[in-house]
């Protein structure tokens, strides 16, 4: 099983440093969840899922820098503000930046074979993290007020559980993305003090934004494109919570918006909604595909051109 989980981490295309980190990992204890002395256990709470996702020496490797403490990264700076570092220079985002930062811990704790809150997949689980944890460092939010932000976004997902699907299979990656996204944009703009409105206007230009999106993972795992359509979700999320903080209407109700979703899912041919398509039948994941089948294993050099 070890073997499996690292090769499954390989085929996904990412730095040769990353999948050294990996390998590292799992050579200190089978999860890229790793801490320096042991083994991550199982975790549920928030907050220990995404120390267990940050803890590894994973999360730096994969924007191809040095192998190192992802608290040390410059997409997880912290207070200080430091826009870059030595290693290498990235745009500074902000709160995004915190976002992205705590979305990619949870999904690589995905991925490790960690435990997950599904909040609303497995496949779009770090966008509500990584959006309230953001934002609890931003602005010093007590976890009971995360808390709040999360029953405001688990509103939303009962309209979508009751008026359509969660499920990628049925409706394609909208299904998952776009509403982990509603779901984030609406806590944000709760804690932001948003009015009911403001809120569901949040969750409608979610919606709206990220309609159409397709299901195309990469040798039918769901790491590549998943992964990073967390923190693209989370991104989207801030961006449609202060649109819709500042006044903007997006004009549809929330069932609408909701029903209209499903609609286009269950209008997609199979081909885009059932992984089959996009990404998952470029020559690249072709070949990951057939080696994985054949070898039952992964060598990233035999697929780099």
């Amino acid at each position: 099983m070890k073997d499996g989980l690292r090769c499954d981490y390989e085929m996904s295309g990412y730095s040769k440093p990353h999948c050294a980190a990996v390998k590292d990992a799992y050579e200190h204890g089978g999860n890229p969840a790793t801490r320096a002395g042991g083994e991550v256990s199982n975790t549920t709470t928030g907050s220990e899922m995404k120390d267990a996702g940050i803890d590894g020496e994973v999360m730096s490797a994969r924007a191809g820098g040095e192998v190192k403490s992802a608290r040390t990264s410059s997409c997880g700076s912290e207070a200080s503000g430091t826009a870059h570092s030595s290693q290498r220079k990235m745009l500074p985002l902000g709160l995004i930046d915190r976002a992205i930062y705590y979305a990619m811990a949870v999904m690589e704790l995905n991925s490790g074979m960690g435990r997950i809150v599904t909040c609303p997949t497995a496949g779009s689980s770090g966008i509500m993290p990584g959006v309230l944890l953001s934002m609890m460092d931003y602005y010093d939010l007590s976890w009971d007020k995360a808390a709040e932000g999360l029953m405001v976004g688990g509103l939303i997902g009962m309209f979508v559980a009751r008026l359509a699907t969660f499920d990628g299979g049925d409706a394609a990656c909208q299904a998952e993305i776009s509403s982990g996204c509603a779901m984030a944009a609406a806590a944000a703009c709760y804690l932001m003090n948003g009015t009911p409105q403001q809120i569901l206007n949040a969750a409608v230009l979610s919606f709206e934004s990220l309609m159409g999106l397709i299901c195309d993972p990469v040798a039918k795992y769901p790491e590549i494109p998943c992964i990073p359509r967390n923190p693209m979700g989370a991104a989207v999320a801030f961006t449609m919570a202060n649109m819709a903080l500042s006044g903007y209407d997006p004009l549809i109700p929330l069932d609408e918006i909701i029903t209209a979703m499903m609609e286009v899912g269950t209008s997609m041919p199979k081909e885009i909604r059932c992984g089959c398509s996009g990404c998952k039948t470029t020559p690249t994941a072709l070949r990951i595909a057939e080696q994985m089948q054949k070898e039952k294993g992964f060598s990233y050099e035999a697929v780099r051109l």
